[in-house]
């Protein structure tokens, strides 16, 4: 038995509790949606937008300049980068 949560190993939030992440079930993300899929924060997304880095978006609605992001977009993007360490600069493409 767990002495600090009175369990036997089961986890302290009930299933019922559980909720789901705003981008579930979405093929298109906000960039908030995207930067909690990718585990990184929105600075992070915009600082690699402004260097040329980071996964392919667009804007559908030019009067808001809005960006989204495909899902599959940035599944392909966290399989084709290695992970790096943090505040290592994006490498060069060749």
């Amino acid at each position: 038995m767990c002495p600090r949560r009175g369990t036997y190993g089961a986890h302290p939030v009930s299933s019922a509790a559980w909720k789901r992440p705003s981008w579930w079930g979405k093929r298109v993300l906000s960039s908030p949606e995207a930067a909690d899929y990718l585990g990184y924060t929105t600075r992070t997304l915009r600082n690699w937008r402004r260097a040329g880095y980071g996964p392919k978006y667009f804007r559908p609605d030019a009067k808001t300049g809005a960006i989204s992001f495909r899902i599959e977009d940035l599944d392909e993007f966290m399989r084709s980068t290695p992970p790096r360490k943090l505040n290592d600069p994006p490498k060069e493409a060749a």
